[in-house]
Protein backbone atom coordinates (compact mmCIF):
# COMPACT_ATOMS: atom_id res chain seq x y z
CA UNK A 1 0.00 0.00 0.00
CA UNK A 2 1.47 3.58 -0.62
CA UNK A 3 1.92 5.67 2.22
CA UNK A 4 -0.03 9.14 2.69
CA UNK A 5 -0.27 11.55 0.27
CA UNK A 6 2.10 14.38 -0.05
CA UNK A 7 1.57 17.59 1.38
CA UNK A 8 0.35 19.99 -1.06
CA UNK A 9 2.30 22.90 -1.96
CA UNK A 10 1.58 26.34 -1.44
CA UNK A 11 0.76 27.82 -4.30
CA UNK A 12 -1.19 31.28 -6.15
CA UNK A 13 -3.90 30.42 -7.96
CA UNK A 14 -7.59 30.03 -7.57
CA UNK A 15 -7.09 26.39 -6.37
CA UNK A 16 -4.90 27.99 -3.34
CA UNK A 17 -8.01 29.49 -1.75
CA UNK A 18 -9.34 26.77 -0.20
CA UNK A 19 -10.74 26.25 3.05
CA UNK A 20 -8.30 25.84 5.88
CA UNK A 21 -4.88 26.55 6.89
CA UNK A 22 -2.63 24.75 4.85
CA UNK A 23 1.37 24.17 6.01
CA UNK A 24 3.77 25.85 3.90
CA UNK A 25 7.13 24.49 2.45
CA UNK A 26 9.95 26.44 3.64
CA UNK A 27 13.29 26.32 2.03
CA UNK A 28 14.63 23.98 5.32
CA UNK A 29 11.89 21.30 4.42
CA UNK A 30 13.67 21.71 0.81
CA UNK A 31 17.19 21.25 2.20
CA UNK A 32 16.14 18.33 5.12
CA UNK A 33 14.20 16.57 2.21
CA UNK A 34 17.40 17.15 -0.78
CA UNK A 35 20.14 16.62 2.31
CA UNK A 36 19.48 12.66 2.44
CA UNK A 37 19.83 12.69 -1.43
CA UNK A 38 22.59 15.24 -1.95
CA UNK A 39 24.51 12.75 0.70
CA UNK A 40 23.54 9.62 -1.35
CA UNK A 41 24.78 11.03 -4.53
CA UNK A 42 28.26 12.59 -2.81
CA UNK A 43 28.42 8.94 -1.58
CA UNK A 44 28.19 7.17 -4.68
CA UNK A 45 30.38 9.55 -6.38
CA UNK A 46 32.97 8.93 -4.18
CA UNK A 47 32.15 5.14 -4.63
CA UNK A 48 32.39 5.76 -8.31
CA UNK A 49 35.92 7.75 -7.65
CA UNK A 50 37.16 5.02 -5.60
CA UNK A 51 36.06 2.20 -8.11
CA UNK A 52 37.68 4.49 -11.11
CA UNK A 53 41.00 4.83 -9.04
CA UNK A 54 40.85 1.24 -8.19
CA UNK A 55 40.61 0.03 -11.85
CA UNK A 56 43.20 2.52 -12.97
CA UNK A 57 45.41 0.81 -10.42
CA UNK A 58 44.48 -2.74 -11.48
CA UNK A 59 45.44 -1.36 -14.85
CA UNK A 60 48.43 -0.09 -14.13
CA UNK A 61 49.30 -2.83 -12.30
CA UNK A 62 48.05 -6.02 -14.87
CA UNK A 63 50.37 -3.43 -17.55
CA UNK A 64 53.46 -3.92 -15.88
CA UNK A 65 53.04 -7.46 -15.14
CA UNK A 66 52.08 -7.87 -18.90
CA UNK A 67 55.45 -5.80 -19.60
CA UNK A 68 57.43 -7.79 -17.19
CA UNK A 69 56.41 -11.14 -18.50
CA UNK A 70 57.07 -9.53 -22.21
CA UNK A 71 60.44 -8.55 -21.01
CA UNK A 72 60.98 -12.16 -19.73
CA UNK A 73 59.64 -13.58 -22.58
CA UNK A 74 62.21 -11.56 -24.77
CA UNK A 75 65.07 -12.70 -22.62
CA UNK A 76 64.33 -16.19 -22.68
CA UNK A 77 64.16 -16.21 -26.52
CA UNK A 78 67.18 -14.66 -26.59
CA UNK A 79 68.95 -17.28 -24.60
CA UNK A 80 67.02 -20.08 -26.40
CA UNK A 81 68.42 -18.65 -29.34
CA UNK A 82 71.53 -18.08 -28.14
CA UNK A 83 71.95 -21.22 -27.00
CA UNK A 84 70.59 -22.89 -30.05
CA UNK A 85 72.95 -20.94 -31.94
CA UNK A 86 75.75 -22.32 -29.45
CA UNK A 87 74.72 -26.08 -29.90
CA UNK A 88 74.99 -25.91 -33.54
CA UNK A 89 78.59 -23.98 -33.66
CA UNK A 90 79.56 -26.73 -31.74
CA UNK A 91 77.74 -29.87 -33.22
CA UNK A 92 78.96 -27.97 -36.42
CA UNK A 93 82.67 -28.15 -35.52
CA UNK A 94 82.46 -31.58 -33.88
CA UNK A 95 80.93 -32.63 -37.38
CA UNK A 96 83.63 -30.56 -39.26
CA UNK A 97 86.68 -32.25 -37.18
CA UNK A 98 84.79 -35.94 -37.36
CA UNK A 99 84.37 -35.11 -41.24
CA UNK A 100 88.02 -34.32 -41.50
CA UNK A 101 89.16 -37.11 -39.27
CA UNK A 102 87.29 -39.56 -41.85
CA UNK A 103 88.85 -37.63 -44.40
CA UNK A 104 92.26 -38.21 -43.28
CA UNK A 105 92.06 -42.07 -42.56
CA UNK A 106 90.61 -42.69 -46.03
CA UNK A 107 93.56 -41.14 -47.62
CA UNK A 108 95.52 -42.87 -45.25
CA UNK A 109 93.70 -46.57 -46.23
CA UNK A 110 94.11 -45.11 -49.55
CA UNK A 111 97.65 -44.57 -49.63
CA UNK A 112 98.58 -47.64 -48.09
CA UNK A 113 96.61 -49.92 -50.24
CA UNK A 114 98.31 -48.43 -52.83
CA UNK A 115 101.59 -49.50 -50.79
CA UNK A 116 100.23 -52.86 -50.22
CA UNK A 117 99.03 -52.65 -54.13
CA UNK A 118 102.48 -51.58 -55.33
CA UNK A 119 104.35 -53.96 -53.15
CA UNK A 120 101.70 -56.94 -54.78
CA UNK A 121 102.41 -55.81 -57.62
CA UNK A 122 105.96 -56.05 -57.85
CA UNK A 123 106.04 -59.09 -55.88
CA UNK A 124 103.30 -60.29 -58.91
CA UNK A 125 105.86 -59.28 -61.10
CA UNK A 126 108.91 -61.28 -59.54
CA UNK A 127 106.56 -64.30 -58.88
CA UNK A 128 106.38 -64.18 -63.03
CA UNK A 129 109.73 -63.69 -63.56
CA UNK A 130 110.75 -66.52 -61.21
CA UNK A 131 108.16 -68.82 -62.68
CA UNK A 132 109.21 -67.97 -66.39
CA UNK A 133 112.85 -68.83 -65.57
CA UNK A 134 111.85 -71.80 -63.71
CA UNK A 135 109.66 -72.89 -67.09
CA UNK A 136 112.99 -71.95 -68.92
CA UNK A 137 115.39 -74.17 -66.23
CA UNK A 138 112.26 -76.91 -66.81
CA UNK A 139 112.88 -76.81 -70.42
CA UNK A 140 116.39 -77.38 -70.05
CA UNK A 141 116.40 -79.75 -67.75
CA UNK A 142 113.48 -81.81 -70.00
CA UNK A 143 116.08 -80.77 -72.99
CA UNK A 144 119.09 -82.03 -71.64
CA UNK A 145 116.97 -85.52 -70.35
CA UNK A 146 116.31 -86.03 -73.81
CA UNK A 147 120.02 -85.51 -75.01
CA UNK A 148 121.29 -88.02 -72.32
CA UNK A 149 118.78 -90.49 -72.65
CA UNK A 150 119.27 -90.17 -76.55
CA UNK A 151 123.37 -90.39 -75.90
CA UNK A 152 122.73 -93.69 -73.69
CA UNK A 153 120.23 -95.18 -76.08
CA UNK A 154 122.26 -94.45 -78.95
CA UNK A 155 125.81 -94.55 -78.79
CA UNK A 156 126.51 -94.81 -82.67
CA UNK A 157 124.87 -91.78 -82.96
CA UNK A 158 127.58 -89.79 -81.82
CA UNK A 159 126.34 -87.88 -79.30
CA UNK A 160 128.39 -88.23 -76.67
CA UNK A 161 131.00 -85.34 -77.99
CA UNK A 162 128.55 -83.59 -78.39
CA UNK A 163 126.90 -84.09 -74.94
CA UNK A 164 130.22 -82.88 -73.25
CA UNK A 165 129.94 -79.49 -75.55
CA UNK A 166 126.25 -79.03 -74.89
CA UNK A 167 126.70 -79.35 -71.62
CA UNK A 168 129.09 -76.56 -70.84
CA UNK A 169 126.85 -74.33 -73.35
CA UNK A 170 123.74 -74.85 -71.04
CA UNK A 171 125.76 -74.45 -67.96
CA UNK A 172 126.98 -71.36 -68.90
CA UNK A 173 123.32 -70.22 -69.98
CA UNK A 174 121.75 -71.39 -66.42
CA UNK A 175 124.27 -68.81 -65.17
CA UNK A 176 123.27 -65.89 -67.29
CA UNK A 177 119.40 -66.67 -66.72
CA UNK A 178 119.50 -66.63 -62.72
CA UNK A 179 117.44 -64.03 -61.25
CA UNK A 180 119.93 -61.08 -59.83
CA UNK A 181 119.01 -60.85 -56.31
Amino acid sequence: MPGPPPPPLASSGPMSQSNGPRPTVTAQHLSGLFKDAQSMLRQLTEEAEQIRRAIAHNDENVRQVIEEIDRDIEDETFERKDAFDRLRLEFESFAHRKTEKVVQELEEFTKEQLVKDSARARQLEDLGGEVTRMKDHLCFIGHTWRRAVMAITDPSNGMGEQWDGAEEQDAHSTSLSRPRT
